[in-house]
């Protein structure tokens, strides 16, 4: 968002780590970047949290007077309020917070991208609900957009883009995509995304497991796709997008199901309170609940139930739910409550 931000007629710094390759200072968009050294997590907690350490001091160490700034660093937040510049510090919260919240100043304001975050937030550290606002993650409409909407009837192929993990449920997927195929022969289950450790997944032996019980089935495994066009035309390319994800604590948004709605899919998820904020079932797509008895069939019944009730209507419901998301949307959004926190 940040280059919106420019085009609003706002100056940006973005001070973040540098990789090789890139310049230690340049402007690109617009935007100001100042890039600073930092370190690969490893497997040391204590390591992690003293290289983080170090490296919010050093990012710290550039920063100039500014009207506000924007953090999403665990140690940040206590730089900031020691230095005063607490009442004008904003901390993204990108994860369900944690027992340090507590210890974080009142004076600090907090943006969370779902009423879910903003619930747990008030669970761990209820005094900083206070100066806390719901700002949601944004996507990009003009990338993220169907060619045209027509009738899923035609296709028949399911799409799970994400990290290969257990916490994405991709065991209930396949016993699920395999219930399914008793009523529907002919389609099609697409599974794209990392495994590797190093990129979030669960490993190469967790990847061999999967596709070794789903051998029999007409699965399509996919490397991961990072470039956000050829990312759309997967989307564009799949009726459905299916999110199984039992991560209690580490889904905090949804960026995925929002890119697949942007580009005519609908989406299938699991009863994660992150989704509700722009998931309506059976509007605009379909929930199940992973906590039952027997999830893998509560998910084939959400699948069969989405195939069956396929309309270009759900699709345009969908679409039209993503373009709340959209960059400049949100973006207006952030800016709207950054001159507020300035105003205060």
């Amino acid at each position: 968002m940040a280059p919106e931000f420019c085009a609003q007629g706002h100056e940006v710094l973005v001070v973040a780590r540098s990789e090789p390759g890139q310049a230690q200072a340049e402007r690109l968009q617009g935007v100001r970047y100042f890039r600073v050294r930092g370190s690969d997590t490893g497997r040391s907690r204590v390591t992690n949290y003293t290289s983080g350490l170090f490296a919010a001091v050093r990012a710290s160490s550039h920063m100039p007077e500014a009207d506000v700034y924007i953090t999403n660093d665990v140690f940040s937040p206590w730089i900031m309020a020691g230095r005063g510049r607490a009442e004008r510090t904003l901390v993204a919260v990108g994860r369900t917070p944690k027992l340090h919240f507590r210890w974080y100043s009142e004076k600090l304001n907090f943006a969370v991208p779902t009423r879910a975050i903003q619930n747990a937030l008030a669970i761990i550290a209820p005094k900083l609900v206070r100066k806390t606002a719901v700002l949601p993650y944004a996507i990009d409409t003009d990338i993220f957009s169907p060619k045209e909407i027509s009738s899923p009837s035609h296709n028949d192929r399911f799409l799970f883009v994400g990290r290969i993990h257990p916490e994405k449920g991709l065991d209930l997927l396949i016993s699920a995509f395999e219930k399914l195929l008793e009523y529907y022969p002919h389609i099609q289950l697409v599974i794209a995304g990392p495994s590797e450790g190093s990129e979030g997944g669960g490993g190469s032996a967790y990847l061999k497991r999967l596709q070794a019980m789903s051998a029999h089935l007409p699965i399509e495994w996919l490397n991961p796709i990072y470039r956000p066009s050829d990312l759309a035309s997967l989307y564009r390319s799949c009726a459905w997008f299916v999110y199984p994800s039992v991560a209690e604590q580490g889904e905090t948004f949804g960026v995925a199901p929002l890119e697949a709605m942007a580009c005519g899919c609908t989406p299938i998820v699991s009863k994660l309170p992150c989704f509700e904020d722009f998931i309506n079932s059976p509007a605009n797509g379909f929930i199940f609940d992973h906590h039952s008895r027997d999830p893998a069939t509560a998910l084939a019944l959400a699948m069969r139930e989405a195939k069956q009730s396929a309309s270009p209507t759900t699709q345009l419901r969908a679409r039209a739910t993503a373009e709340h998301f959209s960059i400049k949307v949100v973006a207006m959004r952030w800016l709207k409550h950054l001159e507020e926190m300035v105003v205060k």
